[in-house]
């Protein structure tokens, strides 16, 4: 078992075993010959396939344990061989290691065989002089012939000396206990390198391997279960044949090719901008739907028609949070025989008004409903809609009103919002907070109550406003 301490490895951190090397490599599912950055990808996708799959059990505190004990050996025991031959070296055999080395003295071979008759030839006093370099100059050709052909069979190359060729896992630097998954992942990372390189003889060699891999597990077959991979529960997903397997190639080819989406444009449906759409941030937005309740709908000529403005007293102070922007409770009215269990809409309350003074053009209040998304700006689809002016944008902010509660957001990329004379981007406004948007003003209220005289740069105290709820009278009368 490969151990590990909080800050490293017990004892020496550079001097691992070759049986701790061996099974840290076996416990991420990779062959001997991996590189740093397979190491490091494999510890990821095990990391997540335990969590998907063993979260919240004994097993994942202890999977993830050794998994990163596992990576720690493999750090430190791949930053003493940073170059990639003596990587593969390393992690070969030792009769593989003896075989290269005589395989490259094998490869020089016909060259050193060559030298003394070229010597021979050269030193002939019989023959003239082009005649003797002639000869000794097609010996040492044919015997350097000989070395590139030794050399092109496969024979000296450290890497495809310690890799079999028959053997798909060696050329995907896989363990023969690996998952599926894995090495599915591991393949896309070794192709998009060898695409990012341009190179065309490794990249045939990678489908050629992937493909040959993917044939020796048939789907027909249960799936390999071993390093990384997640046992399937239950005897009918062991015994249901799998889906064939579609090329994966050109997806990940379309996936290379440079993105061409365009940034959401002002031309925007105002639904479309109401949910969210074109803005990841804005996603959470919930769509504005109505509630559906049973009640008991009262009788036309008994109930009074409620009032939606506010008692003075009720409002919400400056610094408090708002409960909400509820009518007070109105008495329960007489029920009649053919109103009683009628289905009846209840749509969104008002959370507040928003007025927005235009100067001479006047003021215009806006309601704000809960569960709505309010766009500021110029656009014909926004809805406060304010005049073509500098400093203000198609979509200069959001009013976002969510719970009784109004959310604001500078959304423009030019410009500044200011709120109570502050620039902004985020906010949670509170009844009585001013937007200044350009040369314009708004104002959250929490009811719809005059405005204060409000000019560019000058603000005056707004007179008390008492309020009173006067109910109307049915049947029109007095």
């Amino acid at each position: 078992m490969v151990t590990a301490t909080r800050d490293g490895y017990d004892g020496d951190p550079f001097i691992h075993t070759s049986e701790e090397v061996a099974q840290a490599f076996a416990v991420l599912g990779l062959a001997p010959s991996a590189g740093a950055d397979l190491v490091d990808l494999a510890y990821w996708h095990l990391v997540d396939e335990a969590r998907s799959t063993l979260y919240g059990t004994p097993a994942w505190r202890a999977r993830l344990s050794e998994l990163n004990a596992a990576r720690a050996c493999l750090s430190d025991h791949l930053s003493i061989w940073r170059s990639s031959a003596h990587r593969q070296l390393d992690a070969a055999p030792r009769d593989a290691r003896i075989g290269w080395r005589w395989r490259r003295v094998a490869t020089l071979a016909p060259v050193l065989a060559a030298l003394p008759p070229a010597a021979l030839l050269a030193s002939n006093q019989g023959l003239a002089w082009p005649e003797r370099a002639v000869a000794a100059g097609a010996v040492l050709l044919l015997s350097m012939v000989g070395a590139l052909l030794i050399a092109r069979s496969g024979r000296g190359h450290p890497e495809r000396a310690m890799a079999d060729a028959g053997n798909p896992y060696h050329r995907l630097h896989l363990h023969p206990r690996a998952s599926p998954s894995l090495a599915d992942v591991v393949y896309e990372h070794l192709r998009r390198a060898a695409l990012q390189r341009d190179d065309l003889p490794a990249l045939a060699e990678l489908e050629r391997a992937y493909a040959q891999l993917r044939r020796s597990t048939p789907p027909t077959q249960e799936p390999r279960t071993g390093v990384g991979h997640a046992h399937q529960a239950g005897a009918e997903a062991e015994h249901t044949a799998a889906p064939p397997r579609r090329r994966i190639a050109p997806h990940w080819l379309r996936r290379l090719r440079p993105s061409r989406r365009r940034r959401p444009s002002t031309d925007m449906q105002p639904a479309a901008l109401q949910r969210g759409r074109g803005r990841p941030w804005a996603r959470w937005l919930p769509r504005p739907v109505l509630r559906l309740r049973w009640r008991t709908a009262p009788s036309r000529s008994d109930a009074p028609a409620p009032s939606h403005t506010l008692h003075p007293a009720a409002a919400p102070k400056r610094g408090q949070r708002s409960a909400g922007t509820a009518a007070p409770p109105v008495a329960p009215a007489p029920v009649s025989g053919g109103e009683a269990g009628r289905l009846h809409v209840a749509t969104a309350r008002p959370a507040g008004v928003l007025q927005v003074v235009r100067g001479a053009e006047g003021v215009q209040s806006v309601p704000l409903e809960d569960g709505s998304v309010y766009t500021i700006g110029t656009a014909a689809h926004c809805q406060v809609a304010l005049p073509a002016s500098p400093g203000v944008a198609a979509e200069h902010a959001r009013l976002t009103v969510r719970g009784g509660r109004v959310r604001f957001h500078h959304v423009a990329e030019a410009g500044a919002s200011l709120v109570n004379g502050k620039p902004t981007t985020w906010a949670v406004l509170e009844p009585g907070d001013e937007i200044r948007v350009g040369p314009y003003v708004c104002r959250y209220l929490a009811e719809d109550r005059p405005a204060p005289n409000m000019t560019l740069g000058v603000r005056e105290s707004a007179p008390a406003v008492h309020a009173t709820t006067s109910p109307s009278v049915p049947n029109g009368s007095t």
